[in-house]
């Protein structure tokens, strides 16, 4: 997440998807474009490493007394998010660790008086200016690291490798350009595409058998003639290929929505959310939505985990024929079921 959330209990009930505003889809995504295990990680790292610092070089004082030495029994929440987040930033961002951990010690004598506070509600400025103060005190205090503590390459490898891999199993992936019609006189969103492209594959992914899973990816080109087709229409100049794969990305559709990127992909999981598709596949391939960022394009990539058993859109039954999407009817609806078996 690339700046602070604001802090209140109505904001985080939101957050949570208990609040008035269920922004729980917005969290889902950021989590997943980071991955979920590189940020468990990343925060135990973080979290270890101060931890560490405290047990170590404070000299037996504990941190919230040399933070607000007047706090007495109240927590320090606020002082403390700043100090974590300009840690984290330092260590996985900048790829810095602590050298002079004797003037870091120092730097946080009474940090509380310098930062901005709040009793009910902090503001993302407030939070990143907090951050900010901390890191500039902190800074000079940290060096460049040998380590690499998570490689920024690591979705994008993957993505290469599910482009490769959909040549000789193409019922596994799909790839759409997006969901705006390539019509040059009527660039619109399109419900059709939406409901045939997008969930019918899902429901059709979702057949695939028990244990199994689909890959579908939006901001990609599956030929060339299409490729330049968005190139001339969105103005863009020579897109990323990789093979016969044209990664076109989804920015050029937010700025037809007139949106950004962020809500243009939780407007796209939110119709998935809203659905006629079944409920707990909905749940699954909402938390599975990914941004992924190929050569500054960014690319939605959904996951399609299967169930327990076969799944019907719209009382309809559909498989993957192929790179292709089709009907099963009448006894060959036996065949799917077996997969499940």
């Amino acid at each position: 997440m690339e700046e602070p959330l604001p802090a209140s209990k109505e904001e985080f009930d939101n957050y949570y998807g208990t609040g008035k505003r269920d922004k729980s889809n917005a969290i889902e995504l950021k989590i997943n474009a980071l991955g979920f295990d590189n940020l468990k990680r990343d925060i135990k790292l973080v979290f270890s490493e101060i931890t560490n610092f405290c047990d170590t070089h404070l000299s037996g004082q504990i941190l919230k007394r040399i933070v607000h030495p007047g706090a007495g029994g109240n927590p320090i929440k606020q002082d403390f998010y700043a100090i974590f987040m300009s840690f984290y930033e330092l260590i996985i961002k900048e790829n810095k660790m602590p050298f002079d951990n004797a003037a870091l010690a120092l730097s946080l004598d009474k940090i509380h008086n310098r930062l901005t506070r709040s009793r009910t509600y902090q503001t993302t400025s407030d939070r990143r200016t907090n951050i900010n103060v901390c890191k500039g005190l902190f800074i000079n205090h940290f060096k460049e690291s040998d380590s690499t503590f998570r490689s920024s390459t690591s979705l994008t490898l993957d993505f290469q490798n599910y482009l490769m891999r959909s040549k000789v199993e193409a019922s596994i992936y799909d790839y759409k350009q997006g969901l705006y019609s390539l019509d040059p006189n009527n660039r619109t969103f399109s419900e059709d595409t939406f409901d045939k492209k997008i969930l019918r594959n899902i429901s059709a992914m979702a057949n695939l058998g028990k244990g199994r899973k689909g890959f579908l990816f939006l901001g990609v080109t599956d030929n060339e003639s299409d490729t330049l087709k968005v190139e001339n229409l969105d103005g863009l100049v020579a897109v990323p290929r990789y093979y016969d794969f044209g990664i076109v990305g989804l920015e050029r559709e937010a700025l037809l929505k007139g949106t950004s990127l962020d809500d243009y992909i939780t407007f796209i999981t939110n119709k998935i959310s809203t659905s006629e598709l079944p409920q707990d596949l909905k749940a699954r391939v909402s938390k599975s939505v990914t941004p992924v960022t190929y050569h500054g394009y960014t690319v939605l990539m959904i996951e399609i985990q299967s169930g327990d058993s076969p799944v019907y859109y719209q009382d309809q039954m559909y498989e993957r024929d192929g790179a292709n999407c089709k009907v099963v009817t009448g006894a060959a609806q036996g065949n799917i079921f077996k997969l499940f078996q």
